[in-house]
């Protein structure tokens, strides 16, 4: 792979997504679950509002400012976006914030 080479990061990051919050789980014992949800509780998002969570590893932050906001969270990973379209219940409305 050669640094900066966008589709060999893809290609890795496809690689590792499907483990990586269980990863995280056994790393912090599940804390980081309740880390972000904290985060998510202190940022107070409204509906209506929208919210851009860059570098978001698999959107599970995102998704989380979604279902608390009972908005929709914008993310920019492809796997999300693919299973995000293939959801029902979860848009609404945006805000886009800096996280």
């Amino acid at each position: 792979m050669k640094p900066g080479d966008p589709a060999a990061v893809e290609q890795l990051f496809d690689a590792v997504a499907p483990r990586y919050d269980r990863l995280n789980d056994v790393l912090s014992f599940g804390l980081h679950r309740q880390w972000k949800r904290q985060l998510v509780r202190a940022l107070k998002p409204v509906s209506g509002e929208h919210w851009l969570d860059l570098c978001c590893g698999t959107g599970d932050l995102a998704l989380e400012l979604g279902r608390c906001s009972l908005g929709h969270a914008a993310n920019n990973t492809k796997r999300e976006r693919e299973s995000e379209s293939k959801r029902e219940g979860e848009s609404g409305g945006e805000r886009e914030r800096d996280t």
